[in-house]
Formats: C-alpha cells, structure tokens, sequence
C-alpha cells in the first residue's frame, strides 16, 4: 500500500492531508467505553470538519462518491473560531465551483469598510503611517482572476459549508467523534475514532482516510509522515467586542491597527465583522505562551491607551508586499505531481507580489472573460474537459485513446 501527503494551499488554511488507499467503511452501535464495534463500510473517511474537511466532502459529493466526516468539536457553534478571516482570490474561484460564491459575498462583511493598515504606538498615541488599500467596492478585479478576494471570517465560513454539505445529503458529519489511531493491512486501514470524553472507541474502515486535521494532525503523526520548517513564533488572540470603535481614538480608520513599540510590532488589532468585533493579538513569543498567565487586559489597555514611545516606519514597505501578494494567492503549481504530464516549457516567474497566467501543465488554468458574467473557468465543470479554440478538428478520439 502506498501513503502519500501534499500541503493544501486553498482558503489561506495550512491543513495537512494524507490519503490511503484502503478498503472498507463505517458506522456502528454504541457499546462501553472500551469495547469496539465491528467496522462498517463507507468509500471516504473524513478526519477533521473544518474548511479543508468540508470542502473535500462537498466537492466528492459533486462528483457523486459519498463519505463520512468526523469534527472532534461539538459542532454547537459554542467554537468561536477566528483562525483565518480572509478567501483570497483563487480560493473564491474555487467557492465559486462548489456554489458558496454569492453566500459568502453576502455573509456580512460591508463592502464599504477601509481595509487600510494604521500603524501606531496606540490608538491614541502616535500615529506613525497608514498602508492604504481599497474597499472592497472600490477594488479592481485583477484581469487574471475570475474572482475577488473576500473577507469571511471563519465563524461565518465553516457554517456556509456545512449547510452546503447537509444540503447535498452525500456525507454524514459526526460531531464531538475524534480520531485515536489507526492499523494498516493488506487490504486497507482501520481507524478508532472515540465519541465524546465518555464514549465508546468504534473501529471504522473506508476506501480512502484522508486527514483535514490541521497543522497538528493525528493522521499525519499516525503514519509518520514528518514535516519541516521553521517555527515563526507564537502569539496569544482575545476577541474584543467595540461598538463605534472610532469614538475611542481620533485615527482615521482602517481595517488593521499595528502596534509598534521599542521591541517593533508587538501586537495587532483586526476588523473581523466589520462592525464591531476584532481580534487582538500579542506576536513574536519564541516560547509557547500560557494564555492564563498573560495580562490580556493590561496590553489591550496599552493598545488603547496612549504610550509615549518612539517608533518607526520601516516595516510598512515590507508588510505591504506581505498585504499585495497575488503571486502567492494564485502561481501556485503542481508540475511535479506524477499525475502531470509536463511539456517542457519555461515556467513563468516566480514573483510574489504578481501572477502570470500560463496554460503550462500543473498551474491554475486561465481565466479570460467570454461575456460580461462569464468566464472561461467556469465550462471546466467537475471532471477532465477539452478546450477547443478555433473551428478545425480537435482530434478527440485520438486523443481519448491516448488518455485512456
């Protein structure tokens, strides 16, 4: 048998998925804890319901194979998830295959609110530069993309796709279900999942187990599967809830506010809803932070506050390279994968702050405009399709017995 993993770059989410290639299913009563149920059967098993989960299930579920998920939250909404609040443009293309475009769009996020980044010592101490980016009505879509870029924060996003799921009646989701370990054969993987802190382990079997269970995944450490990199620091994250944040402070406002102090950027505070919650965060700890040992009220107050320090604005150049990055959003490629069969052609630059489109093997197909509302994306459907340009023979039995 053979394990394989990739890095899924879509939605902005480092997720971690591993596949295998197994054979069997799912399902099973309830015994005590300890006993184990007799494994049932189902095509694709599913660790992890968060946006990577949902999103494969979903798009199985287009292309008619059923599966069953497992989250190990309660799926209460009692999760505030405030991981990820941003789709940037090829992650909206792909929502707009799987049918979310227009729900997101209108999940809640005004279109009229400044995305600007305000950099500052406090909301009322000094301001020290502003990186000035459009609103959303104010933007211009990129000519190589279909889509625009959209804030939908997570605790908007995740439900979106599970109504989508429920709504294509191809998976089971199971709620409050963790993944505990799994054993390979011959013929494929059985896994024990655990339900709820008091529930029985059940042995589940399927055609395929892919882990969607993050950067932490039980999966991936299941089958050994290391991965390397560096560690970038941690940060601690409070929600603050403000109505008419602007009354507080008399900078203009914006979309993030950059704290600088004598260390440099020590913490951020960022728009969610647009309205009233944001997000403070504390950056740059090297060491793994106790949440109940940090003064989360003492440094909101200092964000707040006024502090006389002296700061500069050297790292606006750098974070707005950060913040303009449409190379990164859409040049990713996939030339090495077995499955392409590559030409032999250049690949284009590889630049992150711009995009070039490229019909090469392995990159995202084009996008051009055939009409006011349509784009050639959106004939490329749900399985292999062949473009044809132009009114000559496209050769496509020759070609369908070269593919088969």
């Amino acid at each position: 048998m053979q394990t394989s993993s990739t890095i899924s770059d879509e939605m902005d989410y480092l997720q971690m998925l591993t596949v295998m290639k197994t054979e069997s299913g799912v399902g099973g009563s309830r015994p005590s804890r300890g006993a184990v149920c007799p494994p049932s059967t189902d095509k694709v098993f599913i660790v992890g319901g968060g946006p990577v989960g949902l999103a494969l299930a979903l798009d199985l579920g287009r292309r008619g194979s059923r599966s069953t998920l497992i989250e190990r939250n309660s799926g209460t909404g009692t999760e505030f998830l405030v991981k990820a609040d941003y789709l940037n443009e090829r992650s909206m293309e792909i929502c707009r295959t799987l049918g979310l475009r227009d729900e997101i769009a209108n999940a809640g996020f005004p279109d009229d609110v400044s995305r600007d980044t305000v950099f500052c010592t406090s909301l009322n101490g000094y301001f020290i530069g502003r990186l000035e980016m459009p609103s959303t009505q104010d933007r211009m879509l990129p000519s190589s993309c279909r889509e625009m870029h959209r804030r939908c924060p997570q605790f908007w996003f995740d439900p979106i796709l599970a109504r989508a799921v429920a709504r294509q009646g191809m998976t089971s989701i199971q709620y409050g279900t963790e993944f505990v370990s799994l054993e390979q054969d011959n013929t494929g993987v059985t896994c024990r999942v655990r339900r709820g802190e008091d529930g029985a382990d059940e042995e589940i079997r399927a055609d395929y187990l892919v882990g969607c269970d993050g950067l932490a995944s039980r999966v991936r450490k299941a089958v050994g599967i290391e991965w390397s990199g560096l560690q970038l620091g941690y940060s601690v994250s409070v929600i603050v809830k403000v109505d008419n944040l602007g009354q507080y402070h008399p900078l203009r406002m914006g979309e993030r506010y950059m704290f600088i102090g004598p260390e440099g950027v020590w913490s951020n505070l960022t728009a969610i809803d647009g309205r009233q919650l944001f997000r403070f965060t504390v950056v740059g700890s090297e060491e793994k932070p106790d949440p109940a040992q940090v003064d989360m009220y003492g440094l909101v107050r200092r964000a707040f506050g006024r502090d006389d320090i002296p700061g500069g604005g050297k790292m606006i150049a750098g974070l707005e390279q950060e913040f303009r990055s449409l190379g990164i959003a859409m040049g990713y490629e996939y030339s090495a994968s077995p499955a392409i069969a590559v030409d032999g052609s250049p690949a284009p630059p590889d630049e992150p702050s711009t995009y070039t489109q490229i019909s090469r093997p392995g990159h995202r197909a084009p996008h051009c405009w055939l009409d006011r509302d349509k784009s050639i994306i959106d004939l490329y459907g749900t399985g292999f399709v062949l473009l044809g340009f132009g009114a000559g023979d496209l050769g496509e039995e020759k070609l369908l017995h070269v593919a088969s």
